[in-house]
């Protein structure tokens, strides 16, 4: 008889042994549960990351894996976004409004010095 989770088909001696689980079955569980219990994994922290944390003392690393956001709280942030984007837009606008000017007289003044 096969294992109907994992397709093992157990030898004689493991049926023999009275087991109601698959020994395959129960071997993976055993490996999973000592991985887990073995201590969290360890990854090599960014740098700028490691100077960061240096000021703070007992501060640790979090990295944001899922935000749960309802539809409606995502529409309206994204409206606010947008609505507060428009006055760098006005403010860039100018700046490039008075490069223009700069550049239009600038080669004005120059336009009439060649004639």
């Amino acid at each position: 008889m096969k294992c109907s989770k994992c397709g093992y088909e157990p030898t004689m001696a493991e049926i023999q042994s009275g087991s109601s689980e698959c020994p395959n079955c129960a071997r993976l569980a055993a490996q999973r549960t000592a991985a887990i219990h073995a201590g969290p994994v360890r990854t090599k922290v960014n740098p700028a990351v490691k100077d960061a944390l240096a000021g703070y003392e007992g501060a640790q690393a979090v990295v944001v894996v899922d935000l749960q956001m309802s539809f409606n709280s995502m529409v309206w942030f994204m409206v606010k976004w947008v609505l507060a984007s428009i006055p760098a837009f006005i403010i860039l606008f100018l700046i490039l409004a008075a490069l223009a000017a700069v550049i239009g007289f600038s080669g004005g003044l120059f336009g009439a010095f060649f004639k």
